[in-house]
């Protein structure tokens, strides 16, 4: 998968035929989180990396093929730290992945362990690699 920062590994043979994968979109650094997204056979997981926020402080939402996902909670303003660097959020973050009209986005599904939001984007039929056998 590709995002808009660096790119570890050399390109595809459907990157280089014009094939597009998926992208993530940046917004402000103090609002991202660390996101993986992992080609599996029949599906792509996006590991969402959101320390701190839970279940109910995140929401996804498909919109003109761009996967939208934010994390939004409220802090004791008694008890905001005072930072001498921040490199995660505490309060807020969105982050953008444009699906590229190769997920079925009635069948995205999502789930949250220790920290990490995973949500599994089912392939659709064209997007799923095609080995053919040799005889």
């Amino acid at each position: 998968m590709h995002s808009n920062r660096s790119h570890c590994g050399a390109h595809s043979a459907k990157h280089r035929h014009g094939y597009r994968p998926m992208q993530v979109m940046h917004r402000r650094p103090k609002y991202n989180v660390p996101v993986n997204i992992v080609n599996k056979d029949d599906r792509f997981e996006v590991h969402i990396y959101a320390l701190g926020f839970g279940k109910d402080d995140i929401k996804i939402t498909v919109s003109e093929d761009m996967l939208h996902i934010t994390g939004h909670k409220e802090l004791d303003p008694n008890n905001e730290p005072k930072f001498i660097s921040q490199e995660f959020p505490i309060k807020n973050f969105e982050r953008t992945i444009s699906l590229n009209n190769q997920v079925k986005t009635d069948s995205i599904a999502a789930d949250h362990r220790d920290s990490v939001l995973i949500i599994h984007l089912p392939k659709k039929d064209e997007a799923k690699d095609i080995v053919v056998q040799v005889k």
